[in-house]
């Protein structure tokens, strides 16, 4: 009788867990549409990706020169993102699978980062390559973030060429 009882509690745990599984598919997972709203990586090396319109020609232009000038010298590269479509991530995971997605800096160095900011959610995130991760380890990229980034009311120009500010000679002298 004991064997019974034990099969017949186990067949409703399997089925109350089969249930929970089920149901679970209704929940919304950002993995599920990821791929669709993931931006695509241009095929021209491009720097700065302003998807709200942020940021001036001229702005732009200042930012993509700092950072074409590391890529120029010793091959580090930074990619900026700025979206306010983060996909249902938050934008620490956003940033994460997006960097990985395009393969920011050289492969076998691992030189790269991307600062991901959002001025819809007034958050910014910077992800590094685990090459870059030695000289710019998280806890620096969140001194540099919080820095920046802050809480101020700045344009978001100005906290991106502030951060940019600390990072470039980090990048440029380690690489």
């Amino acid at each position: 009788m004991k064997k019974l009882t034990s099969i017949f509690l186990l067949l409703i745990l399997m089925l109350s867990v089969t249930s929970c599984v089920l149901n679970s598919s209704d929940n919304y997972t950002p993995s599920e549409d990821y791929d669709s709203c993931l931006p695509p990586r241009s095929s021209v090396k491009k720097y700065v990706y302003d998807y709200v319109g942020e940021l001036t020609k001229e702005e732009n232009d200042c930012l993509v020169a700092q950072m074409k000038a590391l890529d120029d010298f010793n091959g580090s590269q930074i990619v900026i993102i700025i979206t306010d479509e983060l996909c249902g991530y938050s934008i620490t995971d956003y940033s994460v699978k997006v960097f990985n997605e395009w393969g920011i800096g050289q492969r076998d160095i691992n030189n790269g980062l991307m600062i991901v900011c959002s001025p819809a959610m007034h958050e910014c995130r910077i992800t590094t390559g685990y090459g870059t991760e030695k000289v710019l380890p998280d806890e620096k990229c969140l001194e540099i973030g919080n820095k920046s980034f802050g809480n101020g009311k700045d344009e978001i120009y100005l906290k991106l060429n502030d951060a940019l500010s600390y990072i470039v000679p980090i990048m440029r002298a380690s690489f």
